[in-house]
């Protein structure tokens, strides 16, 4: 993970290209996180997805604004390390299955804020 962001995601003003963890959406998009598979021990590893307003995609939504104390670990963002709150980390984990990928919807993850 070369990049280490806090949270909020947002990259520096004007960033765009490879380090960039946002990309400008259509009025018809939105950003979904996948939490990738693992169990309660292994790194979080998630990256955006891009999806139009009128798709079927199924998920779940997070909304993570609560605590203040940021994680010693961060996770992965589309291979960009990114710090979050403790609480978020915990959720991440007991909401990441073993076997499965997870989609999610996170206001702080999802927004380029």
């Amino acid at each position: 993970m070369d990049n280490v962001h806090e949270s909020p995601l947002a990259p520096t003003s004007g960033q765009r290209g490879p380090n960039a963890l946002y990309t400008r959406l259509s009025t018809e998009a939105f950003r979904l996180v996948v939490v990738e598979q693992g169990s309660w021990t292994d790194p979080i590893q998630c990256w955006l997805r891009t999806v139009a307003f009128n798709s079927k995609q199924a998920y779940q939504a997070l909304s993570y604004v609560w605590g203040t104390s940021i994680s010693k670990s961060p996770i992965s963002v589309d291979k960009h390390a990114v710090r979050i709150t403790v609480n978020l980390e915990l959720a991440l984990k007991m909401l990441r299955k073993k076997n499965k990928d997870v989609v999610l919807w996170i206001d702080a993850l999802c927004i380029n804020q």
